[in-house]
């Protein structure tokens, strides 16, 4: 509003990037944009549903063991992010800096069902019905590949992306396709997605597709 009373254009205009920075870095703007992808779930429900006439369980939303399968995904998540930080702490890639001053229980917990729906979102996508639509016409490790390349393109505008970023959400995109394809569910990968980004920013408190978030337990 300073800048805007001054009448100066070049004022104008670096205070509303700064403000435009300072939301977009906000717990606010990150939770709303992880609800968001709730659009990307309805899209492909109602895509499959109303044009290709096919049911949801050729996504990998069966019935049978949701919680069982959900919750394996959860504590796999958090055990193999916890053996990736373990490896940064031996190596010095990661140092331990205590518990987090600022953390508040009521943010993680609207970061964890941000979580839900994005890591959801992304498996719908990419596993759920790229991958079962391309395994109906050519072999499943093309589809694992073709899908895994896809995976790791959906993140090529991330802040501080690399070719060894690249790599590593593709190798990522394989594994996630070979534990789709091995449970015959979308639930443990869900929920092992879901965690995976979780306890990277908010427990752990390190950047998540190059974010920084404020609301972390552990820095």
């Amino acid at each position: 509003m300073d800048a805007a009373a001054s009448g100066d254009s070049q004022a104008i205009l670096e205070a509303t990037m700064a403000l435009q920075q300072k939301l977009m870095s906000s717990d606010v703007y990150s939770i709303v944009m992880l609800f968001s992808d709730i659009m990307i779930i309805l899209v492909v429900f109602l895509f499959c549903r109303l044009l290709q006439k096919r049911k949801l369980r050729t996504l990998g939303f069966v019935k049978k063991d949701i919680l069982k399968e959900y919750g394996i995904g959860i504590l796999a998540g958090f055990a193999f992010f916890s053996v990736c930080v373990g490896l940064g702490l031996l190596t010095g890639g990661l140092k331990f800096g205590g518990i987090s001053p600022e953390f508040s229980i009521g943010i993680f917990v609207l970061y964890l069902l941000g979580y839900m729906v994005q890591g959801m979102a992304e498996e719908v996508l990419c596993r759920g019905y790229f991958l079962g639509s391309y395994a109906r016409r050519y072999p499943v490790y093309a589809a694992v590949l073709a899908n895994s390349l896809l995976f790791a393109a959906l993140h090529l505008l991330n802040s501080g992306i690399s070719v060894l970023a690249i790599v590593n959400l593709t190798l990522f995109g394989i594994f996630a396709s070979l534990y789709f394809v091995r449970r015959g569910s979308i639930w443990g990968i869900g929920a092992f997605h879901t965690v995976w980004n979780l306890v990277q920013g908010n427990f752990y408190g390190i950047k998540v597709s190059g974010m920084s978030l404020g609301n972390t337990f552990l820095t």
